[in-house]
């Protein structure tokens, strides 16, 4: 029976946060906006409150800024700086002159912002409230638990207090007590041998000065830049306010405190003799405003977690403000950290180890440049000093001259140094690592895009014209899960009174109106409207294998050939039954009474967040569910199967097919089959609520299923037996059943050498490394020769031509693998010697049912 409200909803988990910073409220908004958790904030103080003057907020930070909703309350309070000057500190020269604002938005997506510190803290506590964080006040923790998968991590307070939670972060700074408990041993703070003075000046005061007046007209960014020191100035406050900030050698006039008040006549004393601007902002300076502290610095952890306890900005990464990234890099663990615990609902230790896996060596990276740019900053007037200076004269060379750069976290190009900085977006960055760490999948028709590096198609266009056989290549979006290919008995009725007669397979509507498009203006582009190709893969691959049986491309000569790789229309089908389970399941998650009237069940459902039906698929349990093509009568008419391949019929126009396949697709479904603890008992048994006691044993010996297996061995068998049944048996039957013309095939066996859980194996995807040519700059070898020949084989398939003797015709498949890639014919080929028993004896369609037991889908036997 389904629950509806009625049923007692159990308590959110908790999240204590201890620390009511930038960094601390940064999590508490990030974390609260997902919904999945309480939020409460400790701080030590007796009243929350930011002191300190401006920071910079790169393109990096303000567009989480903007995302998380904070900017409603910024607007008004900062300061876009229109250039970013560096000059000289004996005379003023310019020595470099950046455009900041809207160069930033236009290149890196965000705004580059000015604001003061109590602002941005009061606009996070703000946000934070808003979304129902709860502050606490006077709350010093001195001792915590760190928990573990079977308890609760807890903090005790000062006053005696526990409190347990499910998630501790530590954001409470550099002197960090949570980072104390955890690693104890860990050394201390040690100072950097420099000092800072902050002080701030009216704008309207600059403006009667000739000197100064410059600084007080335009919100630019000035830095002068001097022997072992230097000074930086910008407009905060709606340019009402200049804020000043000098970074020097400790004197030792602090003593062993970390921060203290100052003297204009000592700030006088250190610039003496800089130009004439510089000295005449220090007049400016009232000595009532004048802080001075002791820059701190720590060195970098070794991991940023332990159990369900993790740290957070300056508790586990302080940064030199050389950079101007401590406060946005804070602001990167937020994001990161949030959406990490927002995918991976109940399994905060592994959410933990992930983002500080993926973090740990961006902020250290910071860190460490921030440490270099403080020498390059301070040089003493000599050689080095004057080649710094004619680089920072020459934009090019400004470019060239950071030598580091930041590899991509999947594999991607590699970017430049502020490329990589400004243009890194935290939440996206965490998808992408849980992607790679395998526990986050792309999802049957659920999220991911043509636009991702994988799909770039530049190096195979590139490629086909350096081979005189120029292709054309249109990428497609179109909706993808809720939006794509939700269907149930409301959604059905409901397009009924709209004059529709089918259910989900929106998507599949999407690429079809695509497809015409590419039809009519191709030759505009110099294409040829007769010779167009379609390339799935994936869900791509069995939508496009749909789209091929429908009647919407019968009716239509839309494609010439087709391109479907790891995927087909058997593994992604559903009869409405099953969708109609997934979207009860929906509904409850999202708390829409199954016992409502079906229109308001869809009035509820309509009235959901975009963002909220996007994510809310992920949080259904294990394993997920997956919007996949409905049979509705009208673009897919009856369900697949590969038993029904042999006369299948397809739409005439498209003549040659090219499939593909990986050795190892079935690794996908790896963790799945892992977490069933299969045991050759109760897969015995599972075969035989399908197959007679002899097809069992057959098919037990197939796959040399064995009593003495140990857990290891026996999972990597099921792991072949599902890739064999689910992707590579209906590919099989689809190629060599083929009648409208050649059939093309190739087996993929090189392996990747990418980090993460398929690391090593020839796993699913694993032929886009070569397909596309987009990780040719990181190929080598025999992998970088297999790539060059991989594109040339699909451009001339592409391009009408036969790159090797057909599967269907000749028998023949291309196996792209690390000793040799040659043609080899099926009966050579051992992993198919399965399949052809499986289809001989029809045991295929009972085999896709037991794979999806295998894997832990809920299968409704006859």
């Amino acid at each position: 029976m389904a629950t509806t409200n009625d049923s007692p909803t159990p308590p959110k988990p908790l999240a204590i946060i201890v620390g009511a910073g930038l960094g601390g409220l940064a999590a508490a908004v990030a974390i609260a906006l997902s919904g999945q958790y309480r939020v409460q904030v400790l701080e030590a103080a007796s009243k929350l409150g930011e002191i300190g003057a401006g920071i910079q907020l790169s393109s990096n930070c303000s567009r989480l800024l903007i995302r998380w909703g904070c900017d409603k309350f910024l607007r008004d309070k900062v300061v876009a700086p229109r250039h970013g000057r560096v000059c000289r500190w004996q005379n003023g020269e310019i020595l470099t002159d950046r455009i900041m604002n809207p160069s930033a938005e236009e290149r890196f997506g965000a705004p580059y912002w000015h604001i003061h510190r109590a602002d941005l803290h009061q606009a996070l506590l703000d946000r934070a409230i808003e979304l129902g964080a709860d502050l606490r006040t006077n709350a010093c923790v001195t001792k915590v638990q760190v928990g573990d998968a079977d308890t609760s991590a807890s903090v005790t307070l000062e006053s005696g207090e526990t409190l347990d939670c499910d998630l501790l972060i530590g954001a409470d700074g550099i002197r960090s007590k949570v980072r104390n408990s955890m690693f104890p041993d860990f050394e201390a703070p040690r100072p950097t041998g420099d000092l800072a003075y902050r002080f701030r000046v009216n704008t309207a005061d600059l403006l009667d000065d000739e000197i100064l007046k410059p600084l007080g007209e335009n919100p630019d960014t000035h830095s002068w830049w001097g022997p072992g020191k230097h000074i930086v100035g910008y407009m905060l406050r709606g340019k009402q306010m200049y804020n000043v900030i000098t970074l020097f050698p400790d004197d030792g006039s602090l003593g062993d405190a970390t921060r203290g008040t100052g003297t204009i006549e000592h700030l006088k004393d250190i610039y003496q003799g800089w130009c004439p601007q510089v000295e005449r902002l220090i007049n400016r300076a009232q000595e009532s405003q004048l802080i001075k502290w002791k820059l701190m610095d720590l060195p970098p952890l070794e991991r940023w977690n332990d159990g369900r306890c993790v740290l957070l900005g300056d508790a586990c990464h302080p940064m030199l403000p050389y950079l101007a990234q401590g406060s946005c890099s804070a602001m990167e663990d937020a994001g990161f950290l949030a959406e990490c615990l927002k995918h991976l609902p109940g399994r905060i230790e592994t959410a933990a180890e992930i983002y500080s896996k993926y973090r740990k060596p961006r902020a250290t990276k910071i860190q460490l440049f921030s440490r270099q740019q403080r020498i390059r900053n301070h040089l003493p007037d000599g050689p080095e000093q004057q080649e710094r200076d004619a680089v920072l004269k020459n934009p090019d060379q400004q470019t060239k001259a950071h030598v580091w750069t930041w590899d991509s976290t999947d594999g991607g190009p590699a970017q430049d140094w502020v490329t990589g900085l400004h243009g890194y977006d935290a939440e996206h960055e965490a998808v992408k690592a849980l992607k790679l760490e395998g526990v986050l999948s792309n999802g049957m028709n659920c999220t991911s895009s043509a636009n991702l590096p994988g799909y770039n198609p530049g190096n195979l266009v590139r490629l086909s014209m350096r081979l005189g056989s120029p292709i054309i290549v249109v990428t497609v979006n179109f909706r993808l899960g809720a939006f794509g290919f939700m269907a149930s008995e409301d959604l059905k009725a409901d397009n009924r009174e709209a004059g529709y007669r089918g259910v989900g397979n929106y998507a599949l509507h999407d690429q079809y109106t695509a497809l015409k498009w590419v039809k009519k203006y191709i030759a505009g582009f110099g294409g040829d409207p007769e010779q167009i190709t379609a390339i799935g893969q994936s869900s791509g691959a069995s939508d496009l294998h749909i789209l091929m049986m429908s009647d919407l491309l019968r009716s239509e000569a839309l494609l010439y050939q087709a391109v479907i790789i790891s995927g087909n229309a058997v593994m992604t089908s559903r009869e409405l039954e099953h969708q109609q389970r997934i979207y009860d399941k929906f509904l409850e998650h999202l708390k829409i009474p199954l016992t409502l009237p079906p229109a308001d069940r869809l009035a509820r459902l309509r009235a959901v967040k975009q963002q909220d039906l996007t994510s809310a698929y992920r949080c259904l349990g294990s394993p997920l569910p997956n919007w996949q093509a409905t049979v509705d009568g009208v673009v897919l008419k009856t369900l697949p199967t590969c038993d029904g391949m042999s006369s299948q019929t397809y739409a005439p126009s498209i003549k040659r097919i090219m499939v593909g396949d990986c050795e190892q697709e079935g690794i996908l479904w790896g963790e799945r089959i892992r977490q069933k603890h299969w045991t050759a008992t109760k897969i015995f048994e599972l075969l035989r609520t399908y197959f007679d006691p002899d097809d069992v044993s057959d098919i037990l010996r197939q796959y040399e299923i064995a009593g003495g297996d140990s857990d290891q061995d026996l999972t990597t068998k099921l792991i072949k037996f599902c890739g064999e049944v689910e992707f590579k048996q209906p590919l099989y039957e689809l190629a060599v059943n083929w009648k409208n013309g050649d059939a093309f095939y190739y087996h993929m066996r090189f392996i990747s050498h990418f980090e993460g859980r398929f690391k090593g194996s020839a796993h699913h995807g694993v032929d886009l490394l070569f397909f596309f040519q987009t990780y040719n700059h990181i190929l080598s070898g025999e992998y970088e020769a297999a790539a060059e020949e991989m594109g040339k084989h699909f451009i001339e398939f592409i391009s009408g031509g036969s790159p090797w003797d057909s599967f269907n015709k000749a028998g023949s498949c291309l196996s792209y693998g690390p000793e040799r890639v040659a043609v080899i014919k099926q009966d050579e080929a051992h992993f198919w010697h399965r399949q052809k028993a499986v289809g001989c004896n029809n045991w295929h369609d009972k085999c896709t049912l037991v794979s999806r037991d295998l894997r832990g889908e809920v299968v409704h036997k006859q």
